[in-house]
């Protein structure tokens, strides 16, 4: 880090840090005789949850007499505690009474909740969630396999179905067996001219003709009233496990907060006191960058960062609706890491969201050497170029052009850089970049068109990749034919935010599913974590 001339104020900044981690921990209290005078409660005084929020409390019965078996019964308790680690409901009171064979269950309102309805709360909390495959349209086809041989259920949006629209569907990957037996069902479906439903409990949700003998073990659910957040608890209750018998609910009610109002008061002052003089410490030191740090990155942007044995690099750094907040993200994301200096930074082009936060980059973090396209007959991208050498000099760091191909050594890693392809527009002057581990292989081509794609093909001996960062945020106009039936890429990454260009477009999402490519979006997951081992 460039900390030089600022030492005073890592040590302040250390020190008030640490005072209100103490405070919330600890605390802040006077002992007089045998009298305790508290000023500020800590995390031992005061309990989240319910005691703050209120809840609800419900007690579940087995369904229709059901005798369960102690066994069973921590089974049911089981699956309920995953479902509710995966609401992100982690206060919560849960127990067998193996006497009265019932499960007993108490746990908060959600934060945002403002109908405070028990029955809503406890609906997918409870359900048994009993997923089947079954030949036929009917609840009584013969049984292919159930959701215990899924192995994996992931919220997907995107076609299909090659050239059909996009909708919201559940992704499903089954286990050697659940493979096997789907394989083998579908295989002498397709010969008979049959179908499969799948079910959720007793309601159909879809039926398929079977058109081709599926084997890789993947399979999808889709249904005619999915939106985001059906998928998302479909995939949840799938990936939570069904219950071993249905539950009933005997007997439910609300919870009243119990903590103290000036307790929760306290709580929220200091909470208020220490954000306002981060905040305004981050103000200073960083100026707009750091307020944007605070709030967040919003917008679609590139920045893609390449670690390996204690070496990093950075393809793209900008964001189109915060151009100066993307170099304060890079930072904290590496300062997670521990990563305090980077080996290189390689620029595929001149424009805002790919270069636009050097600034606060260069500001934060050491590079020792500054990748760049040299222009062409380009002139809209003159300004920020002019910017960007101007900051290379500002801050010391080397700057190479790169007209031929080169090759960046990154730990076991290497980082290869092609020289631009084509000339005279935008998205066309811009590098390609190759990173390679072992076996594995990723490819970044910046906003190039599909045209200049197929220059890259031609010109250079492109290797099958597994990775993709999908070109243009998923512009129509990018991730041909060509490039796609080139590299196979097996995973597609698309860094898009919020856009009026309508990416990404439902074509390109269509090329990628024939090609039978996982996809992943920076809009609906968040950042992207790649792993690598063992080549």
């Amino acid at each position: 880090m460039k900390t030089k001339g600022r030492a005073w104020h890592l040590i302040v900044t250390v020190l008030l840090i640490a005072v209100f981690a103490f405070t919330a921990f600890f605390g802040a209290s006077s002992t007089y005789g045998d009298v305790t005078t508290t000023y500020i409660k800590g995390a031992r005084d005061i309990r989240f949850g319910v005691d703050i929020k209120g809840g609800v409390n419900v007690t579940f019965l087995p369904s229709d007499g059901f005798d369960a078996t102690d066994e069973q019964l921590d089974a049911a308790q089981s699956v309920i505690e995953n479902r509710l680690v995966a609401l992100n409901i982690t206060d919560y009171e849960l127990y067998a009474d193996y006497n009265q064979d019932s499960l007993i269950l108490e746990f908060p309102w959600q934060s945002d909740e403002t109908r405070f309805d028990p029955e809503a709360a406890i609906q997918e909390i409870g359900t048994t969630a009993y997923l089947t495959f079954r030949e036929g349209t009917s609840a009584d086809g013969q049984l292919i396999l159930d959701g215990a041989s899924v192995e994996n259920a992931t919220a997907q949006y995107g076609p299909v179905t090659s050239g059909g629209a996009s909708e919201y569907y559940v992704a499903l990957e089954f286990d050697s067996e659940g493979a096997a037996a789907f394989g083998e069902a579908t295989t002498r479906l397709y010969q008979e001219g049959g179908s499969i439903g799948i079910w959720l409990d007793d309601e159909n949700i879809s039926v398929a003709t079977v058109n081709a003998a599926i084997t890789d073990g993947r399979a999808v659910i889709t249904g005619s009233g999915f939106d985001r957040d059906a998928v998302v608890t479909l995939a949840r209750q799938i990936n939570s496990g069904a219950l071993p018998f249905a539950l009933t609910v005997d007997s439910y009610s609300t919870i009243s907060p119990t903590l103290g109002e000036n307790s929760l008061q306290a709580m929220v002052y200091a909470g208020i006191i220490a954000f306002a003089l981060i905040f305004v410490i981050m103000t200073v030191m960083y100026r707009l960058p750091g307020v944007m740090a605070c709030v967040g990155l919003l917008g679609q942007g590139a920045a893609t960062l390449l670690a390996s044995h204690g070496s990093v690099a950075l393809v793209d750094c900008g964001s189109h609706y915060a151009p100066r907040g993307a170099g304060g993200a890079v930072a904290d994301a590496m300062a997670v890491y521990g990563w305090d200096r980077l080996d290189c930074v390689a620029l595929t082009h001149y424009h805002e969201d790919h270069a636009g936060g050097l600034d606060e980059l260069l500001s934060r973090v050491e590079v020792g050497l500054l990748y760049l396209p040299q222009l062409g007959d380009s002139e809209d991208q003159g300004a920020l170029q002019a910017e960007v050498l101007a900051l290379a000099a500002r801050y010391g760091v080397p700057v190479r052009y790169v007209e031929t191909v080169e090759t960046a050594e990154l730990g076991a890693a290497a980082l290869t850089l092609f020289p631009p392809l084509a000339a005279g527009d935008t998205n066309e002057e811009g590098l390609t970049a190759l990173c390679t581990a072992g076996d594995f292989d990723a490819l970044i081509t910046g906003d190039m068109g599909e045209s200049t794609e197929e220059l890259l093909v031609e010109g250079y001996g492109l290797p099958d990749i597994e990775v993709l960062l999908v070109g243009h945020h998923g512009s129509r106009y990018s991730t041909g034919k060509a490039l796609l039936e080139a590299v196979t890429p097996e995973i597609g990454v698309i860094s898009v935010g919020q856009n009026t260009y309508g990416h990404p477009a439902p074509e390109t999402m269509d090329r990628m599913a024939r090609r039978g490519m996982t996809l992943y979006r920076t809009d609906l997951q968040g950042n992207i974590l790649i792993r690598v081992h063992n080549n």
